[in-house]
């Protein structure tokens, strides 16, 4: 039997096979009353938060046998849909395209002698002055301007956007979906429609520069849409900004090595870092809303966890941003003991420090599962596709998907499964090192907390590893034996 739920924005949702609301509330006081009564631990488990609806059930019925030969009862929250599908199918689409790949070469050829060496690791000679001079900067800009290639390129997304319109020029706001719906063309290869419908809405729709009849005729072309010239300066505006950007990144440290950094910084000039940030905060709100009210499928199950007469042990295991769930899950409980499992977690060190801060003593143990830096620098967030971005997802998120509080873009955002941030030499953004000491005082002091992907085989039992892919924990057959450990045996 695979006790499990389907949550939607953070309250159950009535589906097949998960049945009604009312059932899929049985389902969760069922398991509490099967683990109490046979004084087993309940195990919840949190997937990551990006994942489809047809995965977390896979996801379940495949943990299922492996929590259940650990003699444990487990519950699974299938709490999101494919977000991360979203976010991979955006940024594959968006990064590409000519454009995409001509400007990446272009920033490497420009930073790298700048600020690393040949083999790709830090210079040390990287300082203040290792930044553009104005003359450096205009001679990039005339080098942009006279390159033939990025004529071509420039015109022909331009002539992909105005072919689709026809003569008609459509709302600002309109724009992207015109050109997602227009069909294919034999006069211009279907790959640059495809660009233009993700590139030209980015440079134009927010900005109100769609080239009107109004405008000097120099900037129209027949059809009065997207000026060729305007267009091409946008493009060498946004690339000489990304290098810029980019330099600055390696002078103080915030850096993600130079390729992921390019992709990061060009994505937040071309895209407005809007690719992945505001799904990810509706994934997070998610997590957030199931504790709100008596809907919330999380505050129904502390409230079941509450009235049950004989209180099992309670295994929480998280991975991904399925440890976002269990931080809320810990500072929403009236009290209790948990033990805590983060398998790659996705939470912030500042959003975990301020749940320890309150509600550490709602820990009883703890056991974080994560690569090493090297290895997580490594997984390419597409697998065998390292151009569209060659490191994991918990970089992705660091760089560009997490925002402060402000709203504004959170760059290099320590995420707690990144061993970047756990390193004392991580000093980089002097206003998180006391959140950092905190939270790494807290991971040193709880006996055997922190497992390094790739572990070998000469692991102690509950601590092998041996994923080197962001989504492959709950899959990898090392971590599922030290998970079965941990439930039969305990830390």
């Amino acid at each position: 039997m695979v006790h499990m739920v389907l949550l939607r924005d953070g309250s159950f949702e009535a589906s097949a096979p998960f049945g009604s609301i009312p059932q899929q509330q049985q389902t969760v006081t069922s398991a509490i009353a099967e683990a109490a009564a046979s004084s087993k631990p309940l195990v919840l488990h949190f997937h990551g938060g990006l994942v489809n609806r047809a995965n977390g059930m896979a996801i379940a019925n495949s943990l299922n046998p492996i929590y259940r030969d650990a003699d444990g009862v487990p519950l699974f929250f299938v709490w999101q849909t494919g977000l991360v599908e979203t976010i991979k199918a955006n940024y594959q689409e968006a990064l590409k395209g000519r454009l995409v790949k001509w400007a990446i070469k272009r920033l490497i050829n420009r930073v790298k002698p700048r600020v690393i060496d040949s083999v790709g690791f830090r210079s040390t000679s990287i300082s203040s002055n290792t930044e553009f001079s104005e003359a450096e900067i205009r001679a990039f800009e005339v080098e942009l301007e006279s390159d033939a290639s990025l004529d071509i390129i420039a015109g022909n997304l331009q002539a992909a956007a105005n072919k689709a319109f026809g003569e008609e020029v459509p709302e600002n706001e309109e724009l992207f979906r015109s050109v997602l719906q227009s069909q294919s063309s034999t006069e211009l290869d279907q790959d640059y429609y495809i660009e233009a419908s993700v590139i030209l809405p980015i440079f134009f729709a927010d900005t109100g520069d769609i080239v009107q009849p109004s405008e000097p005729a120099s900037l129209q072309d027949t059809r009065g849409l997207i000026g060729t010239i305007g267009l091409k300066a946008k493009l060498i505006k946004a690339i000489v900004k990304t290098a810029i950007a980019v330099v600055k990144r390696f002078i103080n440290n915030t850096d993600h090595g130079l390729h992921a950094t390019i992709i990061e910084e060009l994505s937040r000039r071309i895209h407005g870092d809007k690719i992945g940030s505001e799904i990810w905060s509706m994934m997070k709100k998610d997590s957030a809303d199931a504790f709100e009210g008596e809907q919330g499928a999380g505050q129904f199950l502390l409230n079941a966890l509450q009235a049950s007469p004989v209180k099992p042990r309670v295994v929480l295991v998280g991975h991904s941003a399925g440890s976002i769930f269990v931080s809320n899950l810990l500072r929403n409980a009236d009290g209790g003991s948990f033990d805590v499992v983060f398998l790659a977690p996705a939470v912030t060190y500042r959003y975990f420090y301020e749940t320890l801060e309150a509600h550490s003593n709602k820990i009883a143990n703890f056991r974080m599962f994560t690569m090493t830096d090297a290895n997580e620098r490594e997984d390419e967030l597409i697998n065998g596709k390292g151009f569209i971005y060659p490191s994991s997802l918990l970089y992705l998120i660091s760089g560009i998907l997490e925002k402060s509080e402000n709203g504004n873009p959170d760059i290099d955002c320590p995420i707690l499964g990144m061993e970047r941030f756990f390193l004392p030499s991580y000093r980089y953004r002097p206003n998180d090192n006391d959140v950092l000491n905190s939270v790494r005082e807290f991971l040193i002091n709880k006996p055997n907390a922190l497992v390094w992907s790739k572990t070998g085989p000469d692991a102690p039992a509950g601590l092998g590893s041996g994923s080197l892919d962001h989504g492959f924990f709950d899959n990898d057959p090392e971590t599922r034996k030290s998970l079965q450990y941990i439930i039969k045996n305990g830390f």
